[in-house]
Formats: C-alpha cells, sequence, structure tokens
C-alpha cells in the first residue's frame, strides 16, 4: 500500500509539473484528464489526500513531526 501512495502521489507531482500540457490532445485521452475543467476532479483530490495523510501516518519519522502532546487542548 505504501508504494501504491508513493506512486501515485509521484505520478501526481511528474503530471502537474511536466511541460505536457500543450501536447496532452496527441495521446488522445480524454478531456477529463487533459482539460482544464475541474469539476471531475473530486476522486482524484480526495485520492491525492488519502494517499499524502497515508504516507504522513505510515512513515515514523514524518509522523512525529505532526505529532502533539498528550496535554495538548486539541489532541484526541
Amino acid at each position: 500500500l505504501v508504494g501504491a501512495a508513493l506512486a501515485y502521489v509521484a505520478g501526481a507531482l511528474v503530471w502537474v509539473h511536466s511541460p505536457l500540457w500543450g501536447h496532452l490532445s496527441w495521446l488522445n485521452l480524454p478531456v477529463v484528464l487533459t482539460g482544464f475543467d475541474k469539476t471531475f476532479l473530486s476522486l482524484p483530490r480526495l485520492l491525492h489526500i488519502l494517499a499524502v495523510s497515508y504516507l504522513i501516518v505510515v512513515f515514523p519519522s514524518v509522523s512525529n513531526l505532526f505529532r502533539t502532546s498528550r496535554d495538548h487542548p486539541l489532541a484526541i
């Protein structure tokens, strides 16, 4: 599951930062993936948030950065 989350986050990073935005029409992908209309992005956004939050929780070195003490008022 860690590999899938890492692959999804890395794929999203490459997709956003690659210079392919002008050439995506050549790939014959659906307009949902290549267009700038953000109507149909709720599932990819949810998957991205879940993947990033899973990666934060699964690695102890990263998880300790976000940990709060027991006497913190917002600690659950």
